[in-house]
């Protein structure tokens, strides 16, 4: 865990030196840790150094120490209602339902929500110090069944209750045989799957 904290607070500029001060039997595990996993430099001080150095501020000599005076800012993060617009060229467009600001985030920040957005739904967009940095869905979206095969009397004899069923936003998922074209079915934007009628 501290490898993740030291390597979110660097990525976002929150910090140049973290002071880790670990149980002298974990100091081996923590050294393994954040030099294979995470790639990080430190220097080991073990409590006998500081107390024979007492004076020396021994945090400001060593690049990645923070010592308890150093502050962090609080970071500027907020969450605010949206409704999808449309997604063009530089990426997905929102309309912020307070500011009727629209905000537009790219199709790394988007990633697989696209296969959920219809226009209008409303979605938690993440801001950092103002600027939309991700999404968060729903738990279910309601999604119009654009393609799928009648069912047939007798598929059930066959052991299968579900068929395959085309999206209108193209998503792909499993529905009980008795769903036909046009029908709004709930999906679970965690599992992508049938998650009843709507």
């Amino acid at each position: 865990m501290a490898g993740l904290l030291i390597r979110e607070l660097k990525l976002r500029g929150l910090a140049e030196r973290v002071l880790v001060i670990c149980p002298a039997n974990l100091t081996f595990q923590w050294q393994r840790e954040l030099k294979e996993k995470f790639e990080e430099k430190f220097v080991l001080l073990k409590g006998d150094q500081i107390r024979e150095q007492f004076g020396i501020n021994q945090w400001l000599e060593t690049p990645m120490g923070i010592t308890s005076n150093d502050k962090f800012k609080e970071p500027d993060l907020q969450s605010v209602r949206a409704s999808y617009l449309y997604s063009y060229g530089e990426g997905s467009h929102f309309l912020d339902q307070e500011t009727f600001e629209t905000l537009t985030l790219s199709e790394q920040m988007v990633g697989d929500a696209l296969d959920f957005l219809v226009e209008g739904a409303i979605v938690e967009l993440r801001k950092y110090n103002g600027n939309p940095i991700g999404l968060d869905l729903p738990i279910f979206v309601e999604l119009k069944i654009s393609e799928t095969e009648p069912g047939v009397k007798g598929d059930t004899s066959s052991g299968s209750v579900t068929k395959s069923a085309k999206l209108e936003t193209g998503l792909e998922i499993r529905v009980p045989l008795f769903l036909k074209e046009g029908e709004k079915v709930k999906v679970s934007t965690e599992t992508r799957e049938f998650g009843g009628r709507a």
